[in-house]
């Protein structure tokens, strides 16, 4: 099959990885993909070399679009229907007839709730917002048109069928890593000390955006380094990635009394380095309308490297068991964070225990082929489908 991937982003977000995870798997089974970009190709290099090609929109959009065999996409799998996506899209569906898929990963209506407030939401579910609505969001009046348009839906945890506008075919699949990348690795204790932590310091890494949805539970991974710092447990947590919020000074100055701040790293190879200064992984969180419906990027990064994971109930925490294969708690806030790590890292048989879990978690359980080889055979049953109406 011809395949396009219909990103919302540059190949720094972290969607690519499981743009880019797919595709990879999907060339190796004899399909022709591209990735589309809305316009940024500098972030290339994150992942290669690559099977794959990659193009802007405007470059589809501009010429002749045809693959290795001549002919047009089969596919068109849009990842995520927000607004950039359904428009480029529509603007391919003028010249080319395609099967589209759309892809599913977080609670789409929530985010845009949160975005847009609850004032805008109503007006923008009216149909009344006096601006373009915003590119990077959902419209809730256009969603249901565009799933109608879709012969099926790919989802990243079974509960984003609960998002769908009106029902349509659908197949789940859990993301993974690229496995030359992310592997258990020893604790990268020379970069450690390059940041000024001390051997005996506990480290936490997290490497996840803030932006109004999940504000306060990142806060809680400062709240529980300040927490474990108090209680006589020296700890630092190392952050990475960008923030979409605008804090008060007094936060700014009492987040980095135990931080390190590295921004966004784009680098893959550079990111893992800097992961690999952990001592346990958490996944701050509980059960809510964010939560329920996604699967964090970062937990399958977080297995790979087998380090004790800190989860809460919550997605696939609720199919994780307890102290087998992760550490859960029922609300992963600063208070119970501090606590499950104190647990672990004063255990050595348990912190071992938990090690070894996360990365034979991350073998049984989340695996590129497999996933690719699910949707393959999900594009395959659309096509007969479609042969068949």
């Amino acid at each position: 099959m011809n395949i396009i991937f219909v990103l919302y982003q540059s190949l720094a977000c972290n969607s690519a990885s499981h743009v880019d995870g797919l595709a990879r798997e999907l060339s190796l089974l004899g399909h022709d993909c591209l990735v589309a970009l809305p316009e940024h190709l500098d972030d290339a290099d994150r992942f290669a070399p690559m099977p794959y090609r990659i193009a802007t929109y405007r470059q589809i959009l501009s010429q002749s679009l045809s693959f290795a065999d001549g002919r047009g996409p089969d596919v068109v799998h849009t990842w995520t229907p927000r607004e950039i996506v359904r428009k480029f899209r529509d603007q391919l569906a003028a010249s080319h007839r395609f099967r589209t898929v759309i892809h599913l990963e977080d609670n789409e209506e929530h985010i845009a709730r949160v975005a847009l407030g609850e004032t805008g939401w109503r007006v923008a579910c009216a149909d009344r917002l006096p601006i373009a609505y915003p590119d990077h969001l959902t419209d809730p009046v256009q969603a249901p048109g565009f799933f109608a348009q879709a012969s099926g839906v790919t989802l990243l945890i079974d509960r984003l069928a609960e998002c769908m506008p009106l029902e349509r075919p659908s197949r789940v699949f859990w993301p993974s890593v690229d496995r030359t990348v992310f592997y258990p690795r020893p604790r990268n204790d020379a970069m450690r000390a390059m940041h000024g932590i001390a051997p005996h310091e506990i480290v936490l890494c997290y490497h996840g955006n803030m932006h109004q949805a999940n504000r306060v539970e990142i806060r809680s991974l400062y709240l529980a380094v300040a927490l474990l710092n108090r209680q006589g447990f020296p700890a630092r947590l190392v952050r990475m990635g960008t923030d979409h919020v605008t804090h008060e000074p007094e936060y700014c100055r009492w987040a980095a009394e135990h931080s390190i701040d590295l921004g966004y790293v784009v680098d893959r190879r550079r990111l893992v380095d800097v992961l690999a200064m952990a001592d346990v992984f958490v996944q701050p969180g509980t059960a809510d309308a964010f939560n329920d419906f996604r699967f964090p990027s970062k937990l399958p990064e977080f297995f790979a490297l087998g380090r004790p994971v800190v989860l809460p109930r919550a997605n696939i925490g609720l199919v994780i068991r307890h102290l087998e294969d992760a550490f859960v708690l029922d609300e992963a806030n600063g208070q119970n964070i501090c606590a499950a790590v104190k647990t672990i890292c004063s255990d050595r048989k348990l912190y071992q225990k938990l090690s070894d879990a996360a990365w034979s978690f991350a073998e049984q359980r989340l695996s590129w082929r497999q996933s690719a080889a699910t949707v393959a055979s999900f594009y395959e049953a659309l096509a007969c489908d479609s042969a068949a109406a």
